[in-house]
């Protein structure tokens, strides 16, 4: 049962493999919400992540799963935004591989891309050995960008748009 589970205790991002993007409680969106938030029944969530991931899910009874909803983007255009992230050359990332949960407590964003010259990853990223000059997509929320305004961590930081 999810119902009185944090986000972090449902195992959706780390047993399912799922990136949770956006919950909806009561009418309210709320762009990636955290760890400790308390799940309530009701609650939508909306997930993203790889389509084997969600037949999975399909076994966990207390979830409807519902298709991919085109409201999604308006719901969430004012709270996420991207941001294209350059590796410093002395950033404490470059020379590591790629942890998306370490990444995700420091920055409170989620990295849904990594290219490196013409070569763009989109999945398992964790694999990937960071380097300086790398370029990270990432998404996060609209009010949590000064986090990413760290020279030494990242030479640049741009607004990605459509």
């Amino acid at each position: 049962m999810l119902v009185g589970k944090t986000v972090g205790e449902s195992g959706l991002n780390s047993a399912a493999g799922l990136l949770i993007v956006a919950m909806t409680r009561g009418g309210q969106t709320e762009a990636l919400p955290g760890g400790n938030t308390v799940l309530r029944a009701g609650d939508m969530l909306f997930v993203q992540g790889r389509l084997d991931r969600f037949d999975a899910l399909r076994a966990w009874s207390e979830l409807t799963i519902e298709r991919e909803a085109p409201v999604l983007q308006n719901l969430l255009s004012e709270q996420v935004e991207l941001r294209d992230l350059r590796i410093a050359d002395k950033s404490r990332l470059a020379g590591e591989p790629f942890q998306h949960r370490e990444f995700y407590a420091r920055y409170k964003a989620n990295v849904l891309a990594i290219r490196r010259a013409s070569h763009v990853r989109r999945t398992r990223l964790s694999e990937m050995m960071l380097e300086p000059g790398d370029h990270l997509l990432v998404q996060c929320r609209a009010d949590a960008l000064e986090v990413f305004d760290q020279p030494d961590e990242f030479s640049t930081v741009a607004k990605v748009t459509e």
